[in-house]
């Protein structure tokens, strides 16, 4: 089967989602758009590029998370990501903090089977 029609991948395009289309799932007009990095987007294991539009940042804008353009190193185990057009690091489950997971968390102590900081 060949369908000739777009395939909208992180969301509706803002000048579309007021007209009437159909729609596999109708909700999803009401979603918010997806905001971060998408790269690699293969259908049927052919490599597809995207369509222009105000709303789509293309090739010539580098990941901050990826390749020698890498805006942030993070440590430890913690996960760059991309919020708001910014890198930053995801420090979460890694036992540190700080701006790239270097810094380490005030161990936790137990009282009574109560956890709680103690500052050291």
């Amino acid at each position: 089967m060949t369908v000739f029609s777009s395939l909208f991948i992180g969301g509706i395009p803002p000048e579309l989602r007021a007209a009437t289309l159909k729609l596999t799932f109708s909700a999803v007009k009401d979603h918010e758009p997806y905001r971060g990095w998408i790269s690699d987007v293969r259908v049927n294991y052919t490599d597809s590029a995207p369509l222009e539009s105000k709303e789509v940042k293309v090739a010539d804008e580098k990941d901050p998370c990826g390749g020698a353009s890498k805006e942030v190193t993070c440590l430890n185990g913690g996960v760059c990501k991309v919020v708001n057009d910014e890198a930053m690091c995801d420090c979460a489950h890694t036992g540190y903090q700080g701006k790239d997971c270097s810094e380490g968390k005030a161990p936790v102590h137990a009282l009574a089977g109560a956890p709680f900081p103690v500052t050291v």
